[in-house]
């Protein structure tokens, strides 16, 4: 869905999908990356995406970047949501 919208607005920046949010997390690691938003699912497996922005909100060179954390879910359970933010703080 995210992928049809960036086309029909003919973004040209480069994106990345992952599976899960250990994926995202060696991505984010690697020195070619240069993420301006991150878009992420709160229920990934293995890592969920509340851990996700935990693990790289306390790394100081990630942090530094002032990327944009956003939550996408399609899930309807409130109390995964309420976890995620409580997280942040």
């Amino acid at each position: 869905m995210l992928e049809y919208v960036f086309e029909k607005l003919s973004y040209p920046d480069r994106r990345a999908y992952f599976k899960d949010g250990e994926s995202a997390l060696a991505y984010m690691n690697a020195p070619y990356a240069e993420p301006f938003l991150v878009l992420s699912d709160i229920d990934h497996s293995y890592t969920d995406g509340a851990d996700l922005n935990t693990q790289l909100s306390t790394d100081i060179e990630i942090r530094r970047t002032g990327i944009p954390y956003l939550y996408l879910t399609n899930r309807a359970n409130h109390e995964l949501i309420i976890d995620a933010y409580d997280k942040m703080a």
